[in-house]
């Protein structure tokens, strides 16, 4: 044995084991209908609450139809094989990104792996950034699929309960790294309005970054940065001012009493200038849905 080379805990087991009808009746409760239940064999774990769902599937060779009821976003992770997507012009081996409501078929002819993580309505408020209006296959290759990935098996396998107070930071936790992935991925609009929303990702929380600063980063003038975002529909100020108060909202979120000086606190540290504005932020910009 080479040092080092037990260092990583072992992998646990996923939960559910089944076959057949009982296998097709555990994948209805994530949304896929099978096309078949015999010689069917699934292992899985999932965890959800009534707007955010979180599961794992290791699946026999077989095709499935995956529907999603009510608008949100949603991410298929291959962990092994590959699948072929109804619509989709090449074999998904990295990820699926897609909105919902949706409806699509899948299937694979070899056993394959996959997580899903689906964000619903009331939970959208943590993606600042123009989320993907149709399904959009993303490379195995993306950066941010090596974190995400990884994260969200080692999160099934801790067995997460959706009353317990680690729940609200799981969920804040991937909806980061996926958010990360559609910046990553350029879906939210290209050139300058990527480039923008990549500073403001980074520097949100430094106060001293408004408009002029973001044009100044961006060595462009205010007018071209604002006329880049015109396509979009909102501003460069109401994107930074959204990506602030998604912010102060997930950091509100985590304490069971605010006092006073926690508002001001968490307003200093969600870039804004006094608690006061952080609160009309928080309270004017709305849970986004798609």
């Amino acid at each position: 044995m080479q040092p080092f080379d037990d260092w990583m805990p072992a992998r646990v087991a996923p939960a559910v084991q089944l076959t057949g009808d009982a296998a097709a009746a555990w994948m209805r409760t994530l949304g896929w209908e099978e096309s078949r239940a015999d010689g069917m064999r699934i292992a899985g774990d999932a965890a959800r609450d009534s707007a955010f769902s979180l599961a794992r599937v290791q699946h026999s060779p077989g095709r499935a139809e995956v529907v999603h009821e009510g608008p949100g976003l949603g991410v298929l992770l291959v962990a092994e094989g590959e699948l072929r997507i109804d619509g989709a012009d090449e074999l998904v081996r990295g990820a699926l990104l897609f909105p919902t409501p949706t409806r699509f078929t899948l299937e694979s002819a070899t056993p394959f792996a996959v997580v899903e993580i689906v964000y619903g309505a009331a939970h959208l408020g943590g993606f600042w950034m123009p989320l993907p209006e149709q399904p959009t296959v993303v490379g195995a290759e993306t950066t941010t699929l090596q974190f995400l990935l990884p994260t969200a098996i080692a999160a099934l396998e801790s067995r997460p309960e959706p009353d317990a107070p680690s729940w609200p930071l799981l969920r804040e936790m991937l909806a980061t790294l996926i958010g990360g992935l559609v910046v990553e991925v350029g879906l939210s609009e290209g050139g300058l309005v990527r480039a923008a929303i990549e500073v403001i990702a980074r520097d949100w929380e430094d106060a001293d970054v408004d408009v002029p600063a973001l044009a100044a980063e961006l060595e462009v003038t205010v007018g071209e940065l604002e006329a880049a975002f015109e396509a979009t529909g909102r501003t460069a100020g109401g994107m930074l001012r959204a990506a602030r108060a998604a912010g102060a909202r997930a950091m509100l979120a985590r304490r069971r009493w605010v006092t006073e000086s926690d508002l001001e606190a968490v307003a200093e540290l969600a870039g804004f200038t006094t608690a006061g504005d952080m609160l009309k932020a928080v309270g004017e910009e709305p849970e986004r849905s798609l």
